[in-house]
């Protein structure tokens, strides 16, 4: 039931959520919230294991449960905790590099702005957001000892994947 309605237009699908018995709902709620969490489980494991493009799919799957659902779902704890993963990661692989002749992997940088302009300010206060987003100014203005002192401020451990990639390019 609930893939038939995620095929409907978003706004058609809302409404016949509302139709439905109050046990339906509740199942396809939590079905779907179930899903999210996943998707943050699955966000980990792909950091662990440094899989870049699976970490990059699984984040997009999850902004869709927390961008087209947020009215009905509640905001997932970890949401700030991985949007600053995920704006690490753009911070990362900011640059061009030549992956086999003809195939070009794009520069990143306009990537974050794009994503931090769906940050709200006040999430932007939040201690993980703010790392990244300090690390995005102190690469912007040079401030390359800055960046090599953040290793040891990092918030959480997955950071340092990321901020790994970024001094080995500084160096």
């Amino acid at each position: 039931f609930g893939q038939i309605l995620l095929m409907l237009p978003k706004n058609l699908w809302i409404r016949t959520l509302n139709f439905c018995e109050p046990w339906v709902r509740e199942l396809w709620f939590f079905r779907t919230d179930r899903l999210g969490r996943f998707e943050e489980l699955l966000i980990t494991v792909n950091i662990k294991t440094k899989n870049f493009e699976e970490f990059e799919n699984a984040y997009k799957r999850l902004r869709v449960y927390n961008e087209d659902l947020h009215h009905l779902l509640p905001k997932s704890q970890e949401l700030d905790r991985i949007t600053a993963l995920y704006l690490l990661y753009l911070l990362s692989f900011n640059r061009y590099t030549l992956i086999f002749p003809g195939i070009i992997n794009r520069n990143r940088f306009a990537d974050f702005h794009t994503e931090l302009e769906k940050v709200s300010q006040e999430d932007q206060q939040n201690q993980y957001i703010k790392f990244a987003i300090t690390l995005e100014q102190a690469l912007a203005v040079g401030n390359y000892s800055s960046l090599f002192e953040s290793r040891k401020k990092s918030p959480l451990p997955h950071f340092n994947v990321f901020l790994d990639r970024i001094l080995e390019t500084i160096r």
